[in-house]
């Protein structure tokens, strides 16, 4: 099974961890990530709350890229409708060559009204306006360099591009995606009764590549799913009761009534990895008998201190 790790970066006040040791952090733990060998490094893009301090991935991505050498980048996601496709290409090829084609171009298009609120623009038609985007992203990257209008001065270093990553929970988007011959990037919601939607994803985008007349890629269904990984199933519960409950909040703009029975019921259903690494280990079997090949975590969250997550990913390495 393929490891990744997903941040958001977000910020809480009653955290000690200032936004700016946040991004100092992020780097460390990356050359972390990159030396234990992850696939991946996933960082959300968000506007306006705490539930993430990084509003454009790319600038974050080509700074990471400095100090890694392997592990693969890439936003999750790029919210396509909140910015204009040319700058979104631009931004994102420039990582691809900073990088040496380390790209993974993983684009959505968000769930939060505040954001588009805050941007002027309109919340309701986002999906339409996504695909629009999408559409222009991929024929930026796929014209030759300055050749006639609408041509950029700049393109991706990977041919013909940087595989891209469609985020979803729903088995119609997967399937789209699958037929386009793109892959997803979907998550495992702490309200989720168990794992089963992840399977209905896979299958959808499974039968969808199947039926596709696009040229046939290597494509591939990342699963996120918070995580928090401890030298005991004590500390990784408690600390983790604190971080969910922050994050949730955040995200929400509700309190959490009990974050430790929260972690409790979703450890259970499988919904949560907090333990051990041969615990989690073991709970990722569940994962690997639905079909799941390559498993995204979001363990930097709630305000945890960095040596809390440096471990922690340490730890995620060997389950």
């Amino acid at each position: 099974m393929r490891k990744s790790l997903f941040w958001t970066l977000d910020s809480h006040p009653e955290s000690t961890i200032s936004i700016a040791d946040l991004h100092e952090a992020a780097h460390q733990h990356a050359q972390l990530a990159d030396t234990l060998g992850f696939e991946c490094l996933w960082v959300g893009e968000h506007h306006f709350y705490n539930v993430g301090t990084i509003p454009n991935p790319a600038v974050l991505l080509g700074s990471l890229a400095r100090v890694t050498q392997k592990i693969r980048l890439g936003p999750a996601v790029s919210v396509l409708p909140l910015r204009d496709s040319i700058l979104i290409a631009e931004d994102y090829a420039m990582v691809d060559m900073i990088s040496g084609g380390r790209l993974n171009m993983g684009v959505g298009t968000g769930s939060q009204l505040a954001e588009y609120q805050g941007m002027n623009i309109e919340f309701e038609t986002r999906r339409e306006e996504f695909e629009r985007r999408l559409e222009k992203l991929t024929s930026y990257w796929s014209s030759p360099i300055c050749a006639g209008e609408g041509s950029l001065n700049i393109s991706p270093l990977q041919e013909p591009m940087p595989p891209i990553f469609i985020a979803t929970t729903t088995p119609d988007r997967a399937y789209q995606a699958g037929m386009e011959g793109h892959s997803v990037l979907t998550i495992v919601s702490p309200a989720a009764e168990d794992v089963t939607t992840v399977q209905k994803v896979m299958d959808a985008h499974a039968r969808g590549r199947s039926e596709s007349e696009a040229p046939q890629s290597e494509t591939e269904v990342v699963v996120t799913v918070l995580a928090y990984a401890a030298e005991s199933e004590e500390e990784a519960l408690s600390t983790a009761a604190v971080s969910v409950g922050r994050f949730l909040k955040a995200m929400s703009g509700k309190d959490v009534p009990d974050p430790e029975g929260l972690c409790r019921t979703m450890g259970e259903r499988n919904t949560g990895l907090f333990g051990t690494a041969r615990h989690i280990g073991e709970k990722l079997r569940q994962y690997r008998e639905l079909g799941v090949e390559h498993v995204s975590f979001l363990a930097n969250f709630g305000g945890m201190s960095v040596a809390q997550v440096a471990k922690s990913i340490r730890l995620l390495a060997d389950a």
